[in-house]
């Protein structure tokens, strides 16, 4: 379990604004960089991210259209995200409620001054303690021979 102290400083950590640091610095936008290099229908990437200069390790995902093909465009943009966090020791974590609920959706993206675009998934990011993973069935349960 950890210290009073050492939660207090995990939970400055996240807070920080506009940089990430892990094994040296790396800025929002190098972060979000590696998420553009998610393969798009026809290369057309096109996807958006909202940055925020009084947020503290926040990503929206955006996008001009709101179907399906949108949708798996940012669930590309958001994986390649998360790989490259993931490899820095960046923690992430969704926070979609302000746009998985119908009332809260258009509010927020006003607030964001998205100008008709849509936003697809918000997550935050930062440093903080590593959580146990997920448990998993043992290989051989999953296997259908034949």
């Amino acid at each position: 379990m950890a210290s009073a102290k050492e939660y207090d400083q995990a939970a400055s950590d996240i807070r920080r604004p506009g940089t990430v640091r892990a094994d040296g610095a790396l800025d929002t936008r190098e972060l979000i960089r590696y998420a553009t290099l998610a393969a798009s229908s026809h290369n057309t990437q096109p996807w958006k991210f909202r940055v925020r200069p009084d947020s503290a390790g926040v990503a929206v995902f955006v996008s001009s259209n709101d179907d399906k093909p949108a949708w798996v465009e940012a669930g590309r943009a958001y994986q390649r995200f998360a790989l490259q966090a993931t490899a820095l020791n960046v923690r992430i974590a969704f926070i979609n409620q302000p746009i998985e609920v119908r009332a809260l959706r258009p509010q927020f993206e006003s607030w964001l001054k998205l100008g008709g675009e849509h936003a697809q998934l918000m997550v935050r990011f930062g440093h903080g303690p590593s959580a146990a993973f997920s448990l998993r069935r043992p290989i051989d349960d999953v296997i259908i021979a034949n």
